[in-house]
């Protein structure tokens, strides 16, 4: 290579380093969350770094309309000052733009791109990046394209229609970064609105959670406390015509009686009465004295920079009735000055530390309002419902005749002895329930051996198989082509083997080789016979792991899983999914019960104390007219979680065949398990009985 070709192939590459430089960089900002005009004036930079453009724009769809939204002109360009080059672009644009920009729309490819010759003077290359926002770049090259040093980008010895394709090229790629930019936009904004969505569910939630008026208070407090700026939350609630103050962000308890808690109490009385929403520290207005007062009283307290009081209204709509009114059927009207219930249900009171947050903790607050007033609203009626009620039930109750007479009240007190000695002395049977499942008794389970997908299934329902006989066929793309890997490498080390032998007889045939060209043959080729053997190795390992792809049977017997075909030919499976199942042939039938943990208990002092071989009565789905009989036969030593996530323990119960006529894998069951006799009592209350030894053992 003479100096002239290598100071060439130096400046391509250093071209090329370039190239991706920047192209890296305009990915990286397509990832970031920029304005989309700094974005298209980032990325057209860029590109003209590796294009000799005239001028770049960008055109997209405003009010109806297609518009340029960015004109950008590179340095290189023929303009002198930035005004004669935006001048000169827009006479461009205003002539040949337009067109071109129609011309692309015509297209009806997704991606359109458009490139036509105008009067000699340049090349206009017009791409619709996005087809349902659309977007159009435009970039115009000066004919003849120039050559390396002069505006860069270009490799030495191109034509112009070599330049032409490779700016489409270019501009095709920095299409596609844009295409990036905006799916990244749209994904963050989809990401912004489920953030937002779910807060707004668990905010719901919480608030509207309890009808408790403290918890409800807390719950608001809690969720205002969240908002963008805001230190400290503050809920006054209006109860017995005057303000209470029912939580604070920050605090568990509260001291009523100190000055801060005073200040805020007037505060809110003064916001109430006002009726409007209190701002400070965003627009300062005048106010009237009975707002003005109390806020400096309670800011020499909190040193708040920035406040916002709200008013929490009643819903519209809601009828303002007493309690007391149920009772008399009457209904005070709430207009009646005498009887006016306040229209304020309380008042929100946020601080923030930074004054320039306000405008958005305003924001957050008017559009949460509306749902506090609700959950405040439910919360108050709740606290005013009365057990006035319950309590002259209970006094009638006291004060009945037949109650305090003694004759009716030893008949009552010997009928509940009665009562309480026929549970105690008169023994029942004691049955537990159960539900599960009717298997055979040897299972075998076919599991995928890794990642892969069903090319072909030997077996359908109900087949018979023997030991080794190949069940399902599964392909994976990843352990063929590691394969085809291997054996290239394989085939590849061994040519570099052979070279490295003949080159060693070469040379001693020709009279022998230097020490250290001989010492560097040698160590070649161990390093090669090394390498060589372990790329056997490894594919001796790929060769076992193929031949697993092939699932065959371990036992003889028949299939139990319906529709495998249907359900798996051609289908994707995991490593470890099981795909099918194969009943052992002659096996037995079992039934698999879940237990209730909390029943279990019983079970097993029944069989410690009564029999091992405890009696089942159990009843098919299949047939329900028909009540069985099977003996327990294991019990699981281990609690274990249900798929509807109770705690249980497996019992095993073994069943005469002879009482199964058409026995189906899987079929529901429910069981009773024989445990002996208790006392009556026990047997009918012994939830309520474990449940109260429990507390009482705690």
């Amino acid at each position: 290579m003479n100096g002239d070709e290598r100071s060439a192939s130096l400046a391509d590459l250093s071209s090329h380093r370039d190239l991706q430089s920047r192209f890296r960089e305009v990915v990286s900002l397509a990832k970031r969350d920029l304005p989309r005009d700094h974005f298209v004036e980032s990325l057209f930079r860029a590109l003209s770094g590796d294009a000799p453009a005239r001028w770049m724009v960008a055109w997209g769809r405003i009010d109806g309309t297609w518009k340029p939204i960015l004109r950008f002109v590179p340095q290189h360009s023929e303009a002198d000052t930035d005004s004669e080059a935006v001048t000169f672009v827009d006479e461009e644009v205003a002539s040949v733009g337009i067109a071109a920009v129609r011309a692309c729309l015509d297209d009806a490819h997704e991606r359109a791109s458009q490139h036509r010759q105008m009067d000699d003077r340049f090349e206009l290359l017009t791409l619709r990046v996005d087809a349902e926002h659309p977007v159009i770049l435009q970039m115009a090259i000066n004919r003849p394209v120039a050559c390396p040093g002069e505006s860069g980008g270009w490799s030495s010895g191109t034509d112009d229609a070599d330049s032409i394709k490779t700016a489409g090229e270019l501009l095709e790629a920095y299409g596609q970064l844009y295409e990036d930019f905006d799916r990244n936009r749209t994904m963050r904004r989809l990401q912004d609105s489920l953030s937002h969505q779910d807060r707004f569910s668990r905010v719901i939630r919480s608030i509207h959670g309890s009808l408790d008026l403290d918890r409800t208070a807390h719950e608001i407090v809690a969720a205002s406390a969240t908002f963008a700026g805001c230190s400290r939350a503050c809920l006054l609630v209006h109860q017995n015509g005057r303000f209470r103050v029912a939580a604070v962000s920050g605090l568990s308890t509260l001291d009523h009686r100190s000055p801060a808690i005073a200040a805020l109490t007037s505060l809110a009385s003064a916001v109430a009465q006002s009726g409007e929403t209190l701002v400070h520290g965003l627009d300062e207005r005048t106010r009237p004295p009975q707002v003005s007062q109390p806020l400096e009283q309670y800011l020499d307290w909190s040193h708040a920079l920035g406040l916002i009081a709200v008013g929490l209204k009643r819903p519209s709509g809601d009828a303002v009735v007493d309690p007391t009114e149920r009772q008399t059927g009457q209904r005070r009207d709430a207009t009646d000055d005498g009887h006016r219930e306040s229209p304020m249900l309380g008042v929100m009171v946020l601080e923030t530390q930074d004054a320039d947050s306000l405008s958005h903790l305003r924001e957050d607050l008017g559009q949460w309002s509306s749902h506090f007033s609700l959950a405040l609203h439910n919360a108050i009626t709740h606290n005013r419902l009365p057990l006035r009620r319950v309590g002259e039930r209970l006094r009638t109750l006291q004060e009945a005749r037949w109650w305090r007479h003694g004759g009716r009240l030893g008949i009552v007190a010997g009928a509940i002895a009665a009562l309480v000695s026929a549970l105690v002395w008169i023994p029942a049977p004691l049955k537990v329930e159960a539900s599960g499942a009717l298997r055979p008794a040897n299972l075998f389970n076919a599991f995928a051996p890794r990642d892969s997908v069903v090319s072909d299934v030997q077996v359908d329902h109900d087949d018979r198989v023997v030991v080794g006989m190949p069940l399902v066929l599964l392909e994976s793309p990843e352990l063929e082509l590691e394969l085809r890997r291997v054996e290239g490498a394989i085939e590849s080390t061994e040519q570099e083997l052979r070279a490295a032998e003949a080159a060693r007889r070469r040379g001693s045939q020709a009279g022998g080789l230097a020490h250290e060209d001989a010492g560097g043959v040698a160590a070649s080729e161990t390093r090669l016979r090394a390498v060589l053997d372990s790329y056997q190795r490894q594919l001796e390992l790929l060769q076992d792991e193929h031949k697993t792809l092939t699932v065959r049977s371990t036992i003889e017997g028949h299939v139990l899983s319906w529709q495998v075909r249907h359900t798996l030919l051609g289908r994707p499976v995991k490593r470890g999914q099981r795909l099918l199942q194969i009943a052992a042939a002659d096996t037995p039938w079992t039934l698999s019960l879940e237990l209730p943990d909390r029943e279990a208990g019983h079970l097993l002092d029944a069989r410690a104390s009564f029999k091992p071989d405890l009696d089942v009565e159990y009843i098919l789905a299949t047939d329900p007219r028909r009540r069985r009989i099977g003996k327990v036969v294991e019990v699981a030593q281990v609690t274990s979680i249900s798929d509807r996530g109770d705690p249980i323990v497996e019992v095993t119960v073994s069943i005469d065949p002879d009482d199964l006529q058409l026995p189906r894998s899987g079929a529901q069951v429910r069981a009773e398990i024989d445990c002996g006799s208790r006392a009556l009592g026990y047997v009918w209350f012994r939830r309520l009985w474990d449940a109260i030894w429990s507390w009482i053992s705690l």
